[in-house]
């Protein structure tokens, strides 16, 4: 199930950003503290900070590039 569904997870995020392989292994990251958890909001908080991270950088490569 996880693969499937980190599968899914990059599929759903195809064209946003970073390459399909980093979305597809977060994917499995986020299965994996799910399944160790069972709590959705480990998972929740890291998407949410690795959103933050990606849009710092966009911003960044956007107002300071040279």
């Amino acid at each position: 199930p996880i693969l499937t569904s980190a599968l899914l997870f990059g599929i759903a995020h195809f064209g946003y950003g970073p390459e399909p392989v980093p979305i597809y292994l977060l994917g499995l990251v986020l299965g994996y503290v799910y399944q160790r958890t069972h709590r959705i909001l480990p998972g929740v908080v890291t998407h949410s900070l690795f959103n933050s991270f990606s849009m710092v950088i966009v911003w960044w490569t956007t107002f300071h590039s040279s």
